[in-house]
């Protein structure tokens, strides 16, 4: 299993910020999938929206600041799918997704992303 500093390494050019105007959170954290911008977040990150940011850390380590929508959500399962476009369309760098039979009962797991610790109250690392 790797080390959280290796973790962060293999994916902080996979985890997006989201920054949003007129929502409930003000934002949160997504991780692309697609090499064409598309992210998986939380549906009640972007709830209530009016428009959407994201900050993105390309392959070469520079971060971007692009806009952003929604292209779908499913509230019942908290499950949001956003799109950005910016420079690299076509060329983001989607995350490695595993398998739910990957995984067992008392497995570590690891969070990283764009915490709001005003809102849990937890020190969580930032990728």
């Amino acid at each position: 299993m790797l080390e959280v500093p290796e973790l962060v390494e293999k994916f902080q050019s996979s985890v997006v910020r989201i920054d949003t105007r007129g929502g409930d959170y003000g934002g949160g954290t997504g991780i692309i999938y697609s090499p064409q911008g598309l992210a998986l977040t939380n549906c009640h990150v972007v709830a209530g929206a009016t428009s959407l940011r994201v900050i993105v850390t390309n392959a070469d380590g520079t971060k971007e600041r692009l806009r952003a929508g929604v292209l779908g959500t499913a509230p019942d399962v908290d499950i949001a799918v956003v799109q950005f476009w910016g420079a690299n369309y076509g060329n983001y760098v989607p995350a490695q997704l595993g398998s739910v039979n990957d995984i067992a009962e008392a497995d570590k797991v690891v969070a990283l992303g764009y915490p709001h610790p005003e809102l849990t109250g937890a020190n969580l690392i930032v990728t």
